[in-house]
């Protein structure tokens, strides 16, 4: 039998190895040409995760940039409130409370002196009439106006305008109200 006919074509070790190295690089080929598409394929997800991103970026910048002007009118309303609160204060400076002066006036007045004929004027002068029962108790009382009392800080000026002395002491007092 083995002189018989080969039916199958009879190749040579040259055409194998070719065969074999054209199939090596087919193959090589084909992987690079999946690998390129996975790559390109990648690169057009990743271009359009990044478009994707760009159009939410400009779109939350619109949104910023519009609640920023929402916000600088806010800003100005308020600014606004703060410079007339400002005026208000400069105001209340400028003109006391006579509320608030006549309060004052009552915590530094001994309890055992009263007072009437208040005379209050919008620069804050004040004159009123005291009576107290003795001369010990006006003296405290000049005491608690006196500008070296560190317990006054709002009254300047104090002075006794006219002053009688019977069963107690009748004095005029005027004084500047400062406003502390």
């Amino acid at each position: 039998m083995k002189n018989g006919i080969n039916l199958l074509p009879q190749k040579t070790k040259k055409d194998l190895n070719q065969e074999k190295l054209t199939f090596g690089l087919d193959l090589i080929a084909t992987i690079a040409i999946i690998v390129v598409e996975l790559f390109t394929f990648s690169f057009i997800l990743y271009s359009n995760g990044l478009h994707t991103k760009l159009i939410d970026a400009k779109s939350e910048y619109h949104k910023n940039i519009s609640n920023l002007h929402k916000f600088s009118g806010v800003e100005n309303l308020i600014n606004n409130i703060n410079q007339r609160y400002s005026y208000i204060n400069i105001i209340n400076k400028a003109f006391p409370s006579p509320i608030s002066t006549i309060n004052l006036l009552n915590k530094l007045v001994p309890s055992n002196v009263s007072i009437s004929n208040i005379d209050y004027s919008s620069t804050g002068q004040l004159d009123f009439t005291c009576d107290t029962p003795s001369v010990l108790v006006a003296a405290q009382f000049m005491y608690n106006f006196s500008n070296y009392n560190p317990n006054n800080k709002h009254f300047t000026n104090t002075q006794i305008q006219s002053l009688s002395i019977n069963n107690g002491v009748r004095f005029t007092v005027s004084t500047q109200y400062n406003n502390g």
